[in-house]
């Protein structure tokens, strides 16, 4: 973990003298004025690769849990509601608080994993649909566990794959967009944190 992350860093590293190559050529617009256009594709298109390196780095970078106490149906009502989709639904087994001790950049940052890759799997995005049921589980010490399960309309995994899901880079993607491989195993070490 802690290679793959130093790897992504340098390699973002490396990207940032981009930077400076940019800040030479819009000095040169004066002079030439129709590399104006050519910065701003430039611009706008480094921006996308360093957003890209970045999620990549916050991927493999250590999932350290700092735990908090949450009321997790506020918690998750907001969660969805900033996802702007009526797409996404939570059922709670209780209409009483549900307090848990989670981390809620972990917790949020799974989420958001799953939902996108349920999206990105979806022959139509636009019926996809999810929902998150949310209960109490006794523990074997008579300690209670909140479980949430995640479910989506979508076509699911295929037996053969399941195992690889959830390996560094491992992608499979019959959707529309190509993946890193890297989601499903953030989810992971999230949910194991």
């Amino acid at each position: 973990d802690k290679s793959m992350s130093i790897t992504a860093h340098n390699i973002a590293t490396r990207f940032v003298g981009l930077n400076v190559l940019l800040a030479r050529y819009q000095r040169r617009e004066r002079e030439l004025p129709s590399l104006a256009s050519l910065n701003t594709e430039f611009r706008e298109a480094y921006a996308v690769i360093l957003a890209e390196l970045n999620h990549i780095k916050e991927m493999l970078r250590g999932t350290a849990f700092h735990p908090q106490r949450l009321e997790l149906k506020g918690f998750l009502a907001t969660f969805l509601r900033q996802k702007h989709s009526e797409q996404f639904t939570a059922k709670f087994d209780s209409s009483s608080q549900l307090f848990a001790d989670a981390d809620p950049r972990l917790l949020s940052g799974a989420l958001s994993e799953l939902i996108q890759n349920s999206l990105d799997a979806a022959r139509r995005p636009e019926e996809m649909r999810v929902s998150l049921d949310v209960s109490l589980v006794s523990g074997e010490d008579t300690t209670e566990w909140v479980c949430i399960t995640y479910c989506d309309n979508g076509p699911g995994v295929r037996e053969e794959i399941k195992q690889e899901i959830f390996e560094d880079f491992f992608t499979e993607r019959s959707g529309r967009t190509a993946g890193v491989g890297l989601g499903l195993t953030y989810v992971k070490r999230a949910v194991q944190a």
